[in-house]
């Protein structure tokens, strides 16, 4: 059980002691694309749950119902 990753693999957050996840990978190899995933299926199983999203270049787009908090390395 748990969410669908895709090709047979399920993440069940339930199970593990911490909830933390780390996407490691080239340039455009999909680690932005799979964490938004991840993070739409936390909220559609889990939807009491809060996610924090920490972004330092940017990429992510603000979403209806989010709240942004812009950070800066300075």
């Amino acid at each position: 059980g748990g969410i669908h990753l895709g090709n047979g693999c399920y993440w069940n957050p339930e199970t593990l002691p911490n909830g933390h996840i780390a996407a490691i990978g080239a340039s455009g190899s999909g680690k932005t694309q799979t964490l938004k995933a991840i993070a739409y299926e936390l909220h559609r199983t889990y939807s009491q749950l809060q996610l924090v999203v920490i972004d330092f270049h940017g990429d992510q787009t603000q979403e209806d119902g989010e709240t942004c908090y812009p950070l800066h390395m300075s």
